[in-house]
């Protein structure tokens, strides 16, 4: 991740981050994905690269069309009536940020780690640590 060169220091302490734009072209199709989706508790302690986050949040609640229902702008989330209720936020060892698909950027929410935070009670402390943790 890196700060975009427009941000400025919010007033959690952290800047907010332009992240670049997600790489749509992959090869498969939707069926080979849905029949290879597991659940893999291994955990890297490799930080995630600027493309593979902005991959990741754009296909988790990106903008995929103006024209959505409503009058407002469609989202790979799915949502009643495009009520767009779903916020996903970032947390690495530095801050948390809540994304926001129409500029495709984080926006600062808190300075200080918070990732172990992110668990849920039966799961411990696998991942505390991970080098980024999505709510």
């Amino acid at each position: 991740m890196h700060a975009s060169d427009e941000s400025e220091t919010g007033s959690v302490g952290i800047e907010a981050i332009k992240l670049i734009e997600p790489k749509l072209e992959r090869e498969g199709s939707l069926a080979e994905a849905l029949r290879a989706r597991r659940t893999v508790r291994e955990l890297s302690d490799e930080a995630l690269s600027p493309q593979t986050l902005s991959d990741l949040l754009w296909a988790a609640c990106g903008i995929n069309r103006l024209n959505g229902p409503f009058g407002v702008v469609g989202r790979t989330a799915a949502s009643a009536s495009n009520s767009q209720e779903v916020d996903v936020y970032v947390a690495p060892s530095e801050g948390t940020y809540r994304y926001d698909p129409a500029p495709h950027s984080l926006v600062p929410v808190a300075a200080g780690d918070f990732r172990r935070f992110a668990l849920g009670a039966r799961q411990g402390a696998g991942g505390a640590n991970a080098p980024v943790r999505l709510i």
